[in-house]
């Protein structure tokens, strides 16, 4: 909070940032679980009457960890099933390392 500001409006986006990070190296559903504390707490702190920053925050980090879940192969398992069925389906091709699957997610 310190180093984004104190305004919701740059609280979502810290959180998001931090969302997006987490989700692209571990599963989406333990970084919502590990997230969703933090904002329920930057809630309450920034205004505890107010229920719409909490449900804008707590979707916002649903859909950073699952747009975020797709940028790395080993983010989700499905990734990894993915990159796996490509190269049997397709022997031939060039095989799908990491830098060529986080190029492609951009």
């Amino acid at each position: 909070m310190l180093k984004i500001g104190s305004t919701p409006r740059r609280a979502l986006f810290g959180m998001m940032l931090v969302t997006a990070l987490l989700s692209s190296w571990m599963s989406n559903v333990a970084t919502t679980v590990i997230m969703v504390p933090i904002a329920a707490s930057v809630a309450s702190k920034i205004d505890a009457e107010d229920t719409q920053i909490l449900k804008g925050y707590l979707l916002s980090i649903a859909y950073t960890a699952n747009i975020a879940g797709m940028l790395t192969p080993i983010s989700t398992a499905t990734n990894v099933i993915a990159v796996e069925w490509f190269s049997i389906t397709y022997p031939r091709a060039p095989e799908i390392t990491f830098p060529l699957w986080i190029g492609a997610s951009f």
